[in-house]
């Protein structure tokens, strides 16, 4: 985002997908569904470093796709992995 009005959409899409995803996990929890999301781009906001550069790799990410498809990631649901601390009270950062 290049403009304060980039930015204000570009974080109300964070929180938007930090609520759909506690809601759907909520939502599919009885029925034994995880769901999560990743978060991975500090761009997503503005402001936060190199705004054309993920702040993680393509293996990172992929690693914490795989952790939370795995056995020991299976008492995580509804959270939002957010590698930069960039979604703010609005997510479950871990």
């Amino acid at each position: 985002p290049e403009t304060e009005a980039e930015v204000a959409v570009a974080g109300l899409a964070r929180a938007t997908l930090a609520a759909m995803t506690r809601s759907e996990a909520a939502r599919w929890s009885d029925q034994g569904v995880r769901i999560n999301a990743i978060a991975p781009m500090s761009s997503l906001l503005g402001g936060l470093g190199d705004l054309d550069k993920p702040i993680r790799t393509e293996p990172e990410i992929a690693a914490v796709a795989l952790h939370l498809a795995s056995e020991q990631g299976r008492a995580l649901s509804g959270y939002v992995l957010d590698f930069d601390a960039a979604a703010g009270a609005h997510c479950r950062s871990h």
